[in-house]
């Protein structure tokens, strides 16, 4: 399965964070921008970047529209004059460093094994919105959850965090434990105890399942662009 842009460079044999910074604003590092990587064949890997603020806080997105990932979170965006940092965390992440010159960013990706330049164009605003909000969970299903998924050699845990707002929705994550702690919003789009579902937008992944009757897992079916595999996510002890 590849979750993000850390697994399109290696696949394409490329490359294999501290928390979104407050008290600053986008200024004209903000807008929603397209370019790509240069890669190491002198081939260009497009990609897009959506640069902006959400409650007062600089936040980022990337996607990869070759390898149908949208939106996926920054883990940390940083503008310092006109140097302009972002950060992507997971297995053989790195940073963008960019020089910001009007309409473009141009600059270097630097991860573990190297890094490659880059250039981005403003074109328009940033298409930025606050975490998704998900139906309103039953109290059986809040909390963290823990599943483990096993395909082609590999093991892989996806911890799954889950709870209710005041206004009647819910809030989810999905934090990859063998992928560097990368971390996805999530959207519950069903949640009774036999009919449990939510979906992964950056990753074009989705998950339905149901609560057994002792209430201590999920059994259901992850789901991702034709890759089909059982999963069973089981309650977290750990507080």
């Amino acid at each position: 399965m590849r979750h993000s842009i850390l697994a399109v460079l290696a696949a394409a044999a490329l490359l294999n964070a501290p928390p979104i910074a407050g008290a600053q604003t986008a200024g004209d590092a903000g807008g929603h921008w397209e370019g790509a990587l240069t890669l190491p064949t002198n081939t260009e890997l497009p990609f897009e970047v959506d640069l902006g603020t959400i409650n007062g806080a600089l936040a980022g997105t990337i996607s990869v529209p070759s390898q149908q990932l949208q939106r996926m979170p920054l883990t940390s965006v940083k503008v310092e004059g006109q140097t302009v940092t972002f950060t992507i965390v997971g297995n053989g992440g790195g940073t963008f460093t960019g020089q910001l010159a009007g309409l473009t960013i141009a600059g270097a990706f630097s991860g573990a094994l190297g890094s490659t330049p880059f250039s981005l164009k403003r074109t328009g605003p940033a298409k930025l919105d606050g975490p998704p909000r998900g139906v309103k969970l039953p109290a059986e299903l809040e909390g963290t959850w823990l599943g483990t998924i096993e395909a082609n050699g590999r093991t892989m845990r996806l911890q799954i965090t889950m709870s209710n707002n005041a206004d009647g929705t819910s809030n989810a994550q999905a934090v990859s434990l063998d992928e560097g702690n990368m971390a996805l919003p999530i959207t519950v789009t069903a949640a009774t105890p036999a009919a449990f579902a939510f979906d992964i937008p950056a990753t074009g992944s989705s998950y339905k399942g149901a609560l057994n009757d002792a209430r201590t897992a999920i059994a259901g079916t992850y789901e991702q662009r034709g890759f089909s595999i059982g999963l069973t996510f089981v309650r977290s002890l750990e507080k």
